[in-house]
């Protein structure tokens, strides 16, 4: 299945190290093969770097490790195509602009015949691609658009939530739904159960997160773990997700139907 990464830093950081692990999930191409992509926030806009072939030994990603490209928001993504052909136009993340904003989406699952649902069809946002996952975001970004109104004015946390819960309990009644979901301001991350394709079971947990607190200099994320990951600064907080955990840190899975916001590394509503 699809792997998903994401980043919420308080200052401008780097995951390079951890591109590079989830780029190796891509050594088997019967399970992710098909496609991968990172967005790396730079203010209000997005870095997007993304390619239709295998991440592992891809000249991008280590383009991306040697350029060691800085960012408070990170979302990532190595596809398993279920629902569209394997392109570039099919590979995540989505990006769509919405009152200056540059909004990024990634997803994990599979969300059944919704481009023939009449109940989920967007008005104003149109697919470029033919996956699942992006007409699920352009369903999400017609929603927003409606508390969305002025540049430079952020709705309230609370108005957001609400938009995005209602979103989850209506995708959900097509599949599987993990997804990352930033406008800028705030990473938003939906955990639910995952497709195990060695298994081929269906089950939770499908996604994970872990959050770093650095009070010192050298008491570094990458010095006192393998996480992959390195900080540049003092008083870092850091929030990771993944479809896995990446390394034997404190991992923990989001509960099925969690809905988890995260601003600048810290964790600002979570709830189910």
């Amino acid at each position: 299945m699809c792997e998903l990464l994401g980043m919420s830093s308080n200052h401008r950081t780097t995951i390079n190290l951890s591109l590079t692990t989830l780029a190796q999930r891509g050594e088997n191409p019967k399970l992710h093969g098909d496609g991968w992509g990172v967005a790396f926030y730079e203010g209000n806009d997005v870095r997007l770097i993304k390619d239709s072939g295998e991440a592992k030994n891809s000249q991008w990603v280590e383009l991306i490790k040697a350029q060691e490209i800085h960012s408070h928001d990170v979302i990532a993504h190595i596809r398993k195509s279920t629902i569209g052909e394997v392109s570039y136009r099919n590979t995540h993340p989505f990006i769509r602009e919405l009152c200056g904003r540059v909004h990024t989406f990634a997803h994990n699952g599979t969300l059944k015949d919704i481009a023939k649902n009449a109940l989920y069809k967007s008005t104003y946002y149109r697919p470029v691609g033919t996956t699942d996952s992006e007409y699920a975001f352009c369903l999400l970004m017609d929603r927003m658009k409606v508390i969305w109104k002025e540049n430079d004015h952020i709705p309230s946390l609370e108005s957001r939530m609400e938009i995005i819960k209602q979103f989850t309990d209506d995708m959900k009644k097509l599949g599987t739904l993990n997804f990352l979901y930033s406008d800028g301001e705030t990473l938003f991350a939906h955990g639910h159960q995952r497709h195990d394709p060695i298994t081929e079971k269906v089950e939770w947990p499908g996604l994970h997160y872990v959050q770093v607190i650095c009070d010192r200099r050298e008491s570094g994320f990458e010095e006192s773990s393998k996480s992959s990951i390195s900080l540049k600064g003092v008083n870092d907080i850091v929030t990771l997700f993944a479809s896995v955990p990446l390394n034997e840190d404190n991992w923990r899975p989001l509960e099925e139907g969690q809905i988890m916001a995260v601003t600048k590394g810290e964790i600002k509503v979570s709830a189910s």
